[in-house]
């Protein structure tokens, strides 16, 4: 059993996901991780190949692909770690939490 500990888990990496992960890099959290069950983060979005995302926090229009795109992209350079292909399985007390995924 790989045993490895975080500050922040979030699970789902979708734009709320992402979002609070950058949001606590910007506080000073070091080590904030996502786990995405998809192959890739992103969410919703990635499936929604219109315009109209983005005007709210990006400031442009957007589709959704290049959105998610841009989230991802910014949670990677804030530092943000996204494990994705990756399930919550178990959590319990102490804040343990068992994931299932290629990294284990």
């Amino acid at each position: 059993m790989k045993i490895t500990s975080v500050d922040v888990l979030i699970i789902g990496g979708g734009p709320a996901g992402l979002a609070a992960a950058i949001e606590l890099k910007k506080l000073g959290i070091k080590d904030v991780r996502i786990i995405e069950r998809e192959a890739q983060a992103g969410g919703v979005p990635r499936h929604s190949n219109h315009p109209g995302y983005g005007l709210r926090d990006l400031y442009r229009f957007m589709t959704g692909p290049n959105y998610a795109k841009a989230y991802v992209s910014q949670a990677l350079s804030a530092g943000v770690v996204i494990s994705t292909s990756t399930t919550a399985t178990q959590w319990g007390d102490d804040l343990v939490v068992e994931l299932s995924g290629p990294d284990g």
